[in-house]
């Protein structure tokens, strides 16, 4: 038996809100790292940076729905994944042309666009080499987080060749709350990647030992957003303002770890978790942009 996958699927596999998600999260790169450039110039980062950003998001959703229909049984899925290789392809060059716009234009750095080369080269070889792969799920996992996520580093090349600390630190935050929660969703559906005779962590490491890592994600992402509180270690504009979303977190995850160190398979905590971690980085957007706006 193998996974068959309707059109409901092929919508949900493209996960739309996580582009908007990449758009919010190149403004908010943007956004903490604009000191010194000046309001113009900010603006117009924004402006170009958000769209580019959505179009480069949209790019990477599809390179991993194409390979999780490798994994079903559709007949016509290499019609289907090639339709799909076009459509990220046109999208991603739209983006990276778009970029080389606005960087010469603007007479802006050159760090903006080697990053988008980097994220091009990275879809081409999760396409070319992934379908061929045994751990497809695992990498489609990887490329859904790093896809958004990264649009933080993104946002700040555009203002600069120098990227503060606080940002690597927020996207290791953001990339890493997302996997978790993609770890919990592979063990919930572990039966059904092991009928499609595919390998994800779970089936290969075991529920329990999935679990466990996304316990141990849970608790880096904690450690990671409080790193801002140790006195001159980044830069905060309203230490206050963030205070009180991360302080939500905390509780979130904390909750979303009790439960996840509890969680036997037969239990049906696994809805519960996403929706915790779901709004653990909801509140994290809204720390980050209200700690430096």
């Amino acid at each position: 038996m193998v996974i068959k996958m309707n059109k409901r699927d092929y919508i949900y596999g493209m996960k739309v809100f996580n582009w908007i998600k990449g758009g919010v999260l190149a403004f908010i790169g943007t956004l903490i790292s604009r000191w010194g450039i000046g309001f113009g110039r900010f603006t117009t980062n924004v402006y170009f940076g958000m769209p580019i950003y959505f179009l480069i998001t949209c790019s990477g959703m599809l390179v991993a729905l194409i390979l999780k229909i490798e994994e079903s049984s559709d007949a016509r899925k290499t019609l289907k994944s090639k339709k799909l290789e076009i459509s990220s392809a046109v999208l991603y060059v739209v983006a990276f042309i778009t970029s080389i716009v606005h960087t010469v234009y603007y007479n802006l750095e050159v760090l903006n666009v080697f990053l988008l080369a980097i994220i091009g080269i990275v879809w081409f070889l999760s396409i070319f080499y992934g379908k061929k792969w045994n751990r497809k799920i695992l990498l489609a996992n990887v490329l859904i987080s790093l896809s958004f996520s990264f649009g933080i580093i993104y946002g700040a090349a555009i203002n600069g060749s120098t990227i503060p600390l606080s940002i690597f630190i927020f996207f290791g935050a953001i990339f890493l709350l997302q996997f978790s929660k993609d770890l919990i969703n592979e063990s919930k559906n572990k039966e059904k990647y092991e009928r499609a005779g595919a390998i994800s962590l779970a089936s290969s490491l075991g529920v329990e030992k999935t679990q466990r890592i996304s316990f141990v994600l849970d608790l880096i992402v904690i450690l990671l957003i409080i790193l801002p509180f140790i006195p001159n270690f980044v830069y905060i504009l309203s230490l206050i303002f963030y205070m009180i979303p991360v302080t939500i977190i905390v509780i979130l995850l904390g909750i979303a770890m009790l439960l996840t160190y509890k969680l036997k398979t037969e239990k049906t905590y696994y809805r519960t978790i996403k929706i915790l971690l779901r709004f653990g980085m909801f509140f994290l957007y809204i720390g980050l942009i209200l700690a430096y706006f």
